[in-house]
């Protein structure tokens, strides 16, 4: 069902037995009143997943000016309160989970270009970037975003509204999944905005996931020398302290290249009918084993 509101009615009088993750779905406005609405209905609520921009190795993102001022202008709380209803982590720099060992501590990323308050300083040093790269309120940067519509397509749609500000004129290509997996495979996207999440709770499930050159998931190609480098030396040691270290390296090189920008962590909800059992409870911000269905059964 590609339309998040005929999904969500579907739902009410138990067409569907499940809703998905999708926050244009089930999120922080419409949980209690589904709660209050349905006897019985399953509300479960997690972080999980982070919101990306990711960015095509192609002009004029080849730029780095043009990479980091769209960094710097997306007003990461703001879109939390508008992209997701006010349920959401806008401190956070990777798709990490805020709440294992590995995220970057939320002080420190508050004190990073891009989460610098007020917003203002972070607009005029985008807006001069911008300058700097041939780019203007007359000449501004006409450029796509790919997304799949039912799940992401209204927040992407709040990344391009903010864009606006630096001179970017970002049209939304909002699309069924079959087409953004075509494209995001066959690297056919200028961006692509998605939302996602490590596969385990180590930064292999993250970094090596998307990252690494020759993984499958690296949808732009990467090969990054200084994003290889530090990934190795923080993969290859098995002192704790050692390696959190060298992945705070690794994240704020990522912040500064800026070829994948972070917009927040996503609360997630999920509507279950009473009928459901057995669902499994995935580790926090982490899919694993998030759809395995072996045990889940129903209720008459």
């Amino acid at each position: 069902i590609p339309d998040n509101g005929a999904a969500l009615a579907a739902f009410q009088p138990g067409r569907l037995h499940w809703t998905n993750v999708s926050t244009q779905i089930v999120n922080a406005v419409n949980a209690p009143q589904l709660r209050s609405s349905l006897p019985g209905v399953q509300i479960l609520e997690s972080a999980g997943g982070m919101g990306i921009l990711f960015i095509n190795t192609v002009a004029p993102f080849t730029d780095a000016r043009v990479r980091q001022a769209m960094h710097l202008a997306i007003d990461r709380p703001a879109y939390v309160q508008v992209a997701l209803f006010g349920a959401g982590n806008p401190f956070a720099v990777d798709g990490l989970p805020a709440a294992t060992i590995w995220a970057m501590p939320a002080d420190e990323v508050k004190a990073l270009p891009g989460w610098r308050t007020p917003k203002t300083q972070d607009l005029a040093q985008a807006k001069a970037l911008m300058e700097q790269a041939g780019f203007s309120e007359r000449n501004p940067l006409k450029t796509s975003v790919v997304v799949s519509g039912a799940q992401f397509g209204e927040q992407a749609t709040v990344i391009a509204t903010q864009l606006r500000a630096i001179y970017i004129d970002m049209a939304v290509e909002a699309t069924d999944m079959p087409t953004v997996l075509q494209r995001r495979t066959t690297g056919t996207f200028a961006t692509h905005f998605s939302g996602v999440a490590p596969v385990v709770d180590d930064p292999a499930g993250y970094y090596g996931r998307f990252y690494l050159p020759g993984v499958a998931e690296n949808y732009a190609k990467y090969d990054l020398p200084d994003i290889n480098r530090l990934y190795k030396e923080q993969d290859e040691t098995a002192d704790r302290a050692v390696r959190i270290a060298k992945l705070r390296e690794l994240q704020r090189k990522s912040v500064e290249l800026s070829w994948w920008i972070t917009a927040a962590e996503t609360s997630r909800f999920q509507a279950l009918s009473r009928q459901v059992i057995d669902f499994p409870r995935q580790a926090v911000g982490v899919n694993s084993n998030g759809y395995r269905f072996e045990r889940v059964w129903l209720t008459p």
